[in-house]
């Protein structure tokens, strides 16, 4: 595999910096998977931090791209770890429109987890969530995504 670029290169380097079990639990980087869905859709400003977020769901649910889940136990404190730094990178945005849009995102896509929907079933609330970020003349296509997702 290509060495990782953009989003996904900033949450490797900020496990590495932040050392520990975050670096422990890194992939080999040719076990990684380099797929953005979300970057695209929410414009460079907030694809790390989207990218880290999403990163830490996948975690949630026993996979990762970046990150080893076999260890469920590490996995679930690196999904918690990722959620918070890459809201922590939304934030420095100064944005909180965002990092409200990504709470709720986030509240959205565990409670259908945990009601048992279909994998992919929350692509659609990611997508609009993404979307509505980089326009937020969206909103009402993020309203219809997150009435779906109850």
């Amino acid at each position: 595999m290509a060495s990782l670029s953009g989003p996904l290169a900033r949450i490797v380097e900020a496990a590495r910096a932040d050392g520990g079990l975050w670096e422990a639990g890194l992939l080999a980087p040719s076990e990684r998977d380099s797929a953005t869905p979300w970057a695209v859709l929410c414009g460079p400003r907030f694809a790390a931090g989207v990218e880290a977020i999403y990163e830490g769901y996948l975690l949630h649910g026993g996979r990762g791209r970046l990150f080893d889940a076999s260890d469920r136990n590490r996995a679930l404190l690196t999904g918690d770890w990722l959620y918070a730094q890459g809201l922590a990178w939304i934030a420095e945005e100064h944005d909180t429109e965002a990092v409200a849009a990504l709470a709720e995102l986030i509240a959205l896509a565990a409670r259908a987890r945990a009601a048992g929907a279909p994998a992919g079933s929350d692509e659609p609330l990611w997508a609009a969530t993404a979307a509505y970020l980089a326009d937020r003349s969206l909103h009402a296509q993020l309203a219809l995504a997150r009435e779906g997702a109850l």
